[in-house]
Parts: structure tokens; C-alpha cells; sequence
């Protein structure tokens, strides 16, 4: 134990308060500080952090309250002022309300590196020197007294559970958009004038729209929230001196916990240790598990999470050995709470869509405010009431709000995710299906999404001889019915690999019959000697175990010794590191005949496991030995049996999905916390490298020191990222979005939840997913099968090209509308259209055809072209020129169809609203053809097109014919000539239309 250095008191510092302060340990640009006064009090611990954050030349500060201990980090270059750091703990101290909002303060990269350079603390630390600095004895645990205590001060060793968005926050949330407060203006305005018609029909819009998003969302809510949940597990704790079993909740900091299978509670530093492997996916995303040993770590060695052997971490799973370790943090003090916390940093960003409706908008309020303003001064000065004016500019207003837009995104959305739902894609929240047409790089988490998450025997060699998986198949429920003395000599090595495992054989939890229970690891061993044919539970009766040797920090292997019945002998099944393995064999079994291991043929060996590494495979050797009352392997020669070489195999069918990702001009990115052969072997074999390039990875242990810049550099030219963590994975992704890049997430772990969140569309598990995961992402895989990402792309490809038909329908009819009302009241000749009109021909005209447009089937070369432009606006310049021609043309047929003959005006209202009204119904079908054209033969494929012209066309007709509807819309019938030519002066604009496309195009 370093010994402490007390600090000269200096006249500056006021009298006040008694202060302490230790020098515990220093650095150049780090010191740490024991204050007594800090022990136990959290609210002195948030105030000193405040009080020092405020110091510019200070990095970063951690108090804490369960040890008393104070770390500072500050400038290399800056000779810490002891006296001013006194002061300003003092201030702290006498005015802790004034300086504790720990909550305000960022959480910087710096402040997140000091909570894990704690981590490194305890890593360095002797478990006696971290037993003493936490109080508690080790042969005791605990006293009662003293844990309730700690869970007063601390509370209970709970994650804070994320609150589901309530119904009146979904419902809400439905309202926030431009185009519904646009709708809301334009029914006050009504409202102002009396038009309570108006309203209601207005209103009735708005309160559907917010209907139907309100109720997609739910759903995919109580979905995802219905997923996934974990009960209270028991666990084992050392306290008053005796070993107890108690909820995980209820550990504190400085509890001793037994350790065995299953998920570790909290974050623990080891005091002891036996043979302990622990899955650490859901964390680091290193797929194979990971050997735990309790001795101090030296902390230049601690560069990531993975390095900290002795720490286990909540939430990560114990699969083989046992041991005793200390909780150092609980709750939200724990890792998996400092990724949550990296979450709530991580923005939402806005989806593409979004920011153009918000632009369409905006723009239709500035040019339908100005047009009718102008309209209301050219009325007064050419002397009109008003109160008449007043009424026309309202109805001008109506005009200018496409009513049916919210209705028809809205609707085509809810309509689009529940297609995805039918094929197990949740969606939470709708804009999300838009974004994902848009997506341009894809971030694939490996671990659990690219790859299965377990572990299978793949090749090897017994001796010399080479196997594959492949060739075992057809024997995989064939069983040996030989007994272990009968099994020729070029199969002992399987044997071996059958008896030295900790699986045990249970009941399927899941269903009939009997599985393996242990690491996967193991169970790809068993499964492999099963494979070859062997009767693994036979053989391990028949050869009882009386003793193991699990494998250590230093000793990489594990050692059972069995009683060979019949026998006076014992046998040693030895398997582990094959380079450890090697080392001591001095004989190898090769097809059934014993060799003395050469220095050529230890070579030839070396070789091979090389190139099973090479390949991205993890390599275990085996050995074994007998002998006469034989009980340890020390000093005895081993004899060498062969090697296998294991993987998490990709899931089925992710090569093609890769290649077809890239065809439809997404960039695709693996990011893992693997080794970077295992990354690169996998990054190949799924063609993350395209056709004829070469497959680049990085160490993303390196991108600590680069900018978010440096980093988008880097990722357009890298395919796979090797051992990253959550923060690498995060500052990846707001690297390429920096860029203006549409990045997606995929992702089941909790190292993953920060990227998931910060992606523009985040993409979860939802089998196999963690909760954290599952909690930040936009889109849930129900049932973890990534094919079905395709499809949702092509579903958001074509929602996106579908509304831009339909918004560029809508917005073609509204300005119909708005050229016919203005240059009309602008001439002198009255308004041809009142309010009522507009809204009927608003609201049952137009959105029936634009919802239409907006249900068209994907184009069948959707996933052939590239992801649209997220820079390049929904409606471009040409297109909004192209609406102009288009609303043009279809107002001049009205307006000639309503002052054909200023002599006979009657029923020039009607002849106006049955032109309009025709040349909006046909423009449909223009729309459809999009820029391809009608005369070219390009009509729509979707019936249900022909539909809503249809419905559309018997509205409108009812409208004229029936003599109710005639009174409620105020107008008159029509002679069969009169409407022969309102029907034609709706037909001629469109027929225009065409040819100008042909000639265009």
C-alpha cells in the first residue's frame, strides 16, 4: 500500500470547516486525494465535483462517497495549486446546494475515462488493499448493521427502469408537426368567420391523423415492452460471517459474493477465482468467452474493458469455473450504468422526410399568407366590404392547406408498418419506415446479429490428418455403441474432448428431451464428439472424474482425470492453449501410432493451429496421459492428440444479404469487439470487402486519439472495426452523420444501445437482444432474423418515392386551387369557389387518389438504384416547376370553364367546380406515370388507383346531381351541354400535360 502523504495546511484556506486531505497517489496530470469528510455523504461528493469541474484546467473529477476517495485529473503541464484546490473544496463544502448539479454537468469523454480509470484502480489494487479501502473483513462479509446502512446511502443494486411512453405522450406527440398547426390556423381562422362547418370537418382531420399514428405506436410498444422480461435472481453473499442467499437487488457495495453460473449481479472485483469463464458479449461484443483470475492487473496493461480480467461485470454471463469476489459498484454505478448514461447523451435525429414536410410546410404558409394577403388589400382598394374580403381570404386560405397531406403520410405509414409487423419488424415510431428508405451505411453489429452467438466446431486436425465440420453430418445421431477401451487409436482424441468438459446433460427447459448445459465453448466440444459418434453421457459413466484442474491466468488449460475401470490406471484428458499444450507433450498420436514429437513435426504442428487462426477460428489443443495412480500431470509427458479450430458461425443466408445490401448502393460496416483476425476472417467470408477489393479493418483501440472527422475519413475506407467499445461505436456513427451520411444501426447488446440511439434508425434483437438494446432502438427484429431488414428497406424506398407522388399530386391540386381563387378575385370576377367547396373537394377529391399514389407496389428496380440523396430535397426545383405547369394548365380549364359567357353567368360556380374537380381526378393517373407518361402505355399497375378515381368521381357527381348536396354546397345543376364542356375543360389540361412529358421526356 502506498503510503499516505498529508498536505501543509495554507493561509488562504478559511476555518470554517475542518478539512482533511490525504495525498493517496499521484501522477503527472492525475492525483487522487482520501477526504474523510466525503465518506458517506453523496451531496458533499456532488458539490466538490461541481465546485472543480468550474476549474478550466481540470479534466475531469470523481468523488466517492463509499470509500472517500477524490480523483482529479487536470493538464499534464499544470502543477496542481494545493491551497486553491482546498479553497474550492471548502466552498464546495459550505455551500453544497450552490455547486451539487451533477446532473447539469456534461458527461464528457474525459468524465467517462475517469469513471473507468476507477475500474483501473481496483484492477491494480490487491484484494486486501481494496478489501481494506472498501471495509470490510473478508472472512466475515458484512455486518446487517452495516448494509442497511450502504442501502440507505446507496440504495438498492436496481437499474433504473426505463418509464414507458405514456398513451397521452403518444397521442400528443402526434400533433407536432407543420402541417397539423397549419390545419389548426386554417380552422381558427374559420372559426373567427363562423364557418363551423369548417371547423368540425377540419378538426375531424386533425383528431383521425393523430387517431391513427397514436394507435401504430402503441402497439409497437406494448410489443417491444412485452419482450424480453428478466426476474430476480438469487444470489450467494458472505454476510455477519455466514453464507446466505438473498435477491440480487439486495447487494451493496463491499458484499461478498459467491460466483458461479449465471449472470453476475453486479460489477465485482475477484478475491478469488477457480476456472471462472464468463460470456462478456452483451457487453465488449467479443464472441468467445473470457478466463477471469483474481490478481492484481498492472495498469499500463488496461487499455479496454476486455483487459480487466479480474473485474466481472453486471449483466455478463458466467458459463464454467466459480469464485469469490467484493461488489465495487451496483445499480447505476455500474458499467452497463455508465453505457446507459452514454445513451441519454446520444441525440434522436430527425428523419429526411420530416425535415422536407417541415419545409413544405413552412413554405406553403409563407406563400398562402402572402397570396392572400394580397388578395385582402386588392379587395379593399377596389373598395369591397370588409368583412366580405375578410371572408374570401379565409376561403383563399383554405384553398392554400392541403388537408389531405397529414391524413395520407399518416396513413400510408400506419399502413407500412403494419405490413412489417407481419413479418416480425416492429416499428416504433412511423417516420422511422421513411428513414429507412434512405439509409446509405449500414453499422452491423457481429456478435448476435451478424453471427449466431454460439460456438461450433469447424476443422481441425487428429494428428496430421485434416477434418472439416462437413464431413462429420451424416453421423451426427448415429451414436458409438463401442465402450472407450474398443475405440481405435485415431479417434482417442475425440474421446479426450468428450470427457474434459464442465457441460452437464439437463432437461430442455424449452421442450422435450434432455440438452447440454455450459459455456458454449463446451458445448460445441461435446457436440463435435457426438458428431464423430460417440455416446458422450456413456463414456463419461464409464470413465467417472474425480478431479479437475481448471485453467489459470498462467496455466491456459484445463486438466480431468479419470478411473479406467477394469484398469489399474488413471487418465489425464487435457485441453487448452495448444501452444502451453505443445510445450509439454513429448509424443503424438497420429493415425493410431505413437510418435516421438521432432522439432519438424512440433513445427508441422505449429503450423497447422496457425492456420486454423488465421481463418479467424479459436484454437484449443488436445492432450492426454495415463498412468498408475496418476494424480497430477506435473512433470509428466503429454501425448498430443490434434486441435480444433471453433467459431460463432454467421447466420444463414448473410453473405448474399450483404451482397444484396451492397447492390442497392448501401455501404455496409461490421464493427465488433473481437480480435482482428477473427473480425477480418469474418469481415471475408460474408463479402463485407465487395467483389475484387480488399477487405480493410481497424483497431478501434485506436480511434481514442482521432477526431470525429478523422473517423468519418477512416470509415469510408474500412469495412470491419475490430475490439471497439460502446463509445467507439457510438462516436462511429456520429462521425458518418457529421458527414450528412443516413446511418443505421444493428445491434444486441448493451455495448451497442449508444450507437442504437444515436443512429438515425436503430435496429434490435428482439430473441436474443438485450433489454437495453432493445429500449434505444427505433425498429425491433421479433425474431432476430436480419433478412427481413431487406425488405424493410425496399418498404421505406418506396414509401418515400410513393409520398413524393402523392405530395406532388396534393400540392399540384392545392395550387389549382389557389391560381383559381386568386386570379379570379384579383380580375374583378368574384370568388368561383366558396369554402365549402374547397374543403369538399379537399378533403374527399383529393385524398382518396393521393392515398393511393401513396399504396403503390415498390417498383421492381427499387433495391437496383441508390439510397436517395438525404441533401437533396423531397420536391426539387424542376418539380416544383413541373407543379406550376401542371396547377396552371388545370386552373385555366377552370377559370375559362367559369366565364365562358359573362352574358349567361348562371352555374358558372358549377362548371368551375366540375372542371377542377376533373382535371384533379385525372391528374391522378399523370401522377401515377410519374415522368414516364400516359401516352407511352406507363398506366398504373395499382388497382387501387382506378378505385379512388372512382369513389372520387361518384362524390363529385353526387354532388351535382343530388338536389341536397347541390343546396349544402351551393350550386346549381347543370344543362347536358354545359356539362359536356366543364368536363372538357377538365380533360384538355391533362391531355396538355401528357404531351409536354412525350416532348420533355
Amino acid at each position: 500500500m502506498m503510503k499516505v502523504n498529508r498536505l501543509p495546511v495554507t493561509e488562504s484556506v478559511p476555518s470554517e470547516v475542518s478539512l482533511e486531505l490525504h495525498l493517496a497517489h499521484v501522477t503527472p496530470g492525475r492525483s487522487r486525494f482520501q477526504l474523510d469528510v466525503l465518506y458517506r455523504n453523496d451531496e458533499a461528493c456532488e458539490a466538490v465535483e461541481g465546485r472543480l469541474r468550474m476549474e478550466s484546467f481540470i479534466h475531469a473529477v470523481k468523488a466517492r462517497s463509499q470509500t472517500g476517495s477524490l480523483v482529479i485529473e487536470y493538464n499534464r503541464n499544470y502543477v496542481l495549486d494545493v491551497g486553491m484546490l482546498r479553497t474550492g473544496i471548502l466552498e464546495a463544502l459550505e455551500n453544497p446546494q450552490l455547486y451539487a448539479f451533477k446532473e447539469l454537468a456534461a458527461r464528457t469523454t474525459a468524465q467517462a475515462l475517469l469513471e473507468q480509470d476507477l475500474q483501473s484502480v481496483y484492477c491494480s489494487q490487491t484484494s486486501a488493499s481494496l478489501l481494506k479501502e472498501l471495509r470490510v473483513d473478508e472472512t466475515k462479509g458484512l455486518a446487517t448493521t452495516e448494509v442497511k446502512e450502504r442501502r440507505q446511502l446507496y440504495g438498492n443494486n436496481a437499474m433504473e427502469v426505463a418509464k414507458p411512453t405514456s398513451h397521452w405522450e403518444l397521442f400528443s406527440r402526434q400533433f407536432g408537426n407543420s402541417q397539423t398547426m397549419l390545419l389548426a390556423g386554417s380552422a381558427g381562422l374559420s372559426l373567427l368567420t363562423g364557418g363551423l362547418f369548417d371547423v368540425a370537418m377540419i378538426s375531424g382531420v386533425i383528431l383521425m391523423n393523430g387517431y391513427i399514428g397514436y394507435i401504430s405506436e402503441a402497439r409497437a410498444d406494448e410489443v417491444i415492452s412485452s419482450i424480453g422480461h428478466i426476474d430476480p435472481q438469487e444470489v450467494r453473499v458472505l454476510r455477519d460471517g455466514i453464507m446466505s442467499t438473498i435477491l440480487d437487488h439486495q447487494l451493496v457495495v463491499g458484499d461478498i459474493v459467491n460466483i458461479s453460473h449465471g449472470v453476475v449481479p453486479a460489477d465485482i472485483r475477484l478475491i478469488q477465482s477457480k476456472g471462472l469463464m464468463v460470456d462478456e458479449s452483451p457487453l465488449t461484443g467479443e464472441s468467445m468467452p473470457v478466463a477471469k483470475h483474481h490478481a492484481p492487473i498492472d495498469r499500463a496493461l488496461l487499455q479496454t474493458i476486455s483487459d480487466r480480467r479480474n473485474l466481472l461485470f453486471r449483466g455478463t454471463i458466467v458459463t464454467s469455473g466459480q469464485g469469490l469476489g467484493v461488489v465495487i459498484g451496483t445499480g447505476e454505478n455500474t458499467e452497463i450504468g455508465r453505457v446507459r448514461r452514454l445513451v441519454a447523451t446520444a441525440e434522436i435525429r430527425e428523419s429526411p422526410l420530416h425535415k422536407d414536410l417541415e419545409d413544405i410546410g413552412r413554405q406553403t404558409v409563407t406563400i398562402s399568407g402572402a397570396i392572400c394577403g394580397g388578395v385582402f388589400l386588392i379587395g379593399l382598394l377596389r373598395g369591397q366590404p370588409f368583412t366580405s374580403m375578410l371572408q374570401t381570404s379565409i376561403s383563399l386560405a383554405v384553398a392554400a392547406v392541403p388537408e389531405g397531406l397529414p391524413t395520407i403520410g399518416t396513413t400510408t405509414m400506419a399502413l407500412g408498418v403494419a405490413n412489417l409487423k407481419k413479418r416480425n419488424i416492429l416499428v416504433r415510431r412511423l417516420n422511422v419506415l421513411e428513414t429507412l428508405g434512405s439509409i446509405e451505411v449500414l453499422c452491423l453489429d457481429k456478435t448476435g446479429t451478424l453471427t449466431m452467438n454460439e460456438m461450433i466446431a469447424e476443422e481441425g486436425y487428429y494428428g496430421q490428418e485434416y477434418w472439416h465440420r462437413s464431413h462429420f453430418e451424416a453421423l451426427k445421431k448415429k451414436k458409438s455403441k463401442e465402450s472407450p477401451a474398443a475405440i481405435p487409436p485415431s479417434r482417442k482424441w475425440s474421446l479426450i474432448a468428450a470427457l474434459c468438459t464442465d457441460c452437464e446433460r439437463i432437461k430442455n427447459p424449452d421442450g422435450p428431451g434432455y440438452v447440454w448445459s455450459g459455456s458454449s465453448t463446451e458445448k460445441a466440444i461435446v457436440e463435435l464428439a457426438e458428431m464423430m459418434g460417440m455416446d458422450v453421457v456413456s463414456i463419461q459413466t464409464e470413465l467417472p472424474r474425480f478431479k479437475v484442474s481448471y485453467r489459470t491466468e498462467s496455466r491456459q488449460y484445463m486438466v480431468t482425470y479419470h478411473n479406467v475401470k477394469d484398469q489399474d490406471r488413471n487418465l489425464a484428458a487435457v485441453k487448452g492453449n495448444p501452444e502451453q499444450l505443445l510445450d509439454m507433450c513429448t509424443k503424438v498420436l497420429d493415425q493410431g501410432v505413437l510418435r516421438d514429437l521432432t522439432d519438424e513435426w512440433r513445427q508441422r504442428l505449429r503450423d497447422q493451429n496457425s492456420g486454423l487462426a488465421r481463418k479467424g477460428l479459436r484454437v484449443l489443443g488436445f492432450a492426454y496421459t495415463e498412468g498408475q495412480g496418476m494424480r497430477s500431470i506435473q512433470d509428466q509427458p503429454l501425448i498430443w492428440l490434434g486441435a480444433v479450430g471453433l467459431m460463432d458461425p454467421p447466420r444463414e443466408g448473410m453473405g448474399e444479404l450483404i451482397e444484396k445490401f451492397h447492390r442497392a448502393g448501401i455501404t455496409t460496416i461490421m464493427m465488433t469487439g473481437d480480435q482482428a483476425e477473427t473480425a477480418k476472417a469474418v469481415g471475408k467470408a460474408l463479402g463485407f470487402h465487395g467483389n475484387g477489393e480488399k477487405l480493410k479493418s481497424f483497431d478501434a483501440r485506436d480511434l481514442k486519439d482521432l477526431s470525429l472527422d478523422e473517423i468519418a475519413d477512416l470509415a469510408g475506407e474500412v469495412q470491419v472495426f475490430s475490439r471497439v467499445s460502446p463509445t467507439d461505436k457510438l462516436r462511429i456513427v456520429q462521425a458518418l452523420q457529421q458527414r450528412g451520411r443516413i446511418v443505421a444501426m444493428t445491434g444486441d447488446g448493451i455495448n451497442d444501445s449508444p450507437a442504437l440511439k444515436a443512429a438515425h434508425v436503430g435496429i434490435a434483437m428482439g430473441y436474443q437482444g438485450t433489454s437495453a438494446a432493445r429500449e434505444s432502438a427505433d425498429i425491433v427484429l421479433r425474431d432476430d432474423n436480419l433478412d427481413v431488414l431487406y425488405y424493410a428497406i425496399e418498404q421505406g424506398r418506396s414509401v418515400r418515392t410513393n409520398l413524393r407522388k402523392s405530395i406532388h399530386y396534393l400540392l399540384g391540386t392545392n395550387l389549382s386551387e389557389i391560381m383559381v381563387m386568386f386570379l379570379s378575385i384579383a380580375a374583378g370576377r368574384g370568388s368561383p369557389l366558396n369554402s365549402i367547396q374547397l374543403l369538399w373537394i379537399n378533403m374527399l377529391t383529393d385524398v382518396l387518389p393521393g392515398l393511393a399514389l401513396a399504396l403503390d407496389p415498390p417498383a421492381p428496380d427499387i433495391m437496383e438504384q441508390p439510397p436517395a440523396d438525404p441533401s437533396q430535397p423531397l420536391l426539387s426545383s424542376s418539380a416544383k416547376w413541373e407543379l406550376l405547369v401542371e396547377a396552371g394548365l388545370m386552373s385555366a380549364g377552370s377559370l375559362l370553364a367559369f366565364h365562358p359567357n359573362p352574358q349567361k353567368p348562371e352555374g358558372c360556380t358549377t362548371s368551375a367546380f366540375v372542371s377542377l374537380t376533373t382535371s384533379q381526378i385525372l391528374h391522378t393517373l399523370s401522377a401515377s406515370a410519374d415522368r414516364a407518361g400516359l401516352i407511352r402505355g406507363k398506366f398504373p399497375r395499382n388497382k387501387r388507383i382506378y378505385g379512388a378515381m372512382g369513389v372520387a368521381g361518384a362524390t363529385i357527381a353526387t354532388g351535382v346531381i343530388s338536389p341536397w348536396f347541390r343546396n349544402f354546397l351551393g350550386i346549381e345543376p347543370l344543362s347536358p351541354a354545359r356539362l359536356s364542356r366543364s368536363l372538357a375543360h377538365g380533360v384538355w389540361p391533362i391531355m396538355a400535360l401528357e404531351l409536354m412529358k412525350l416532348r420533355r421526356h
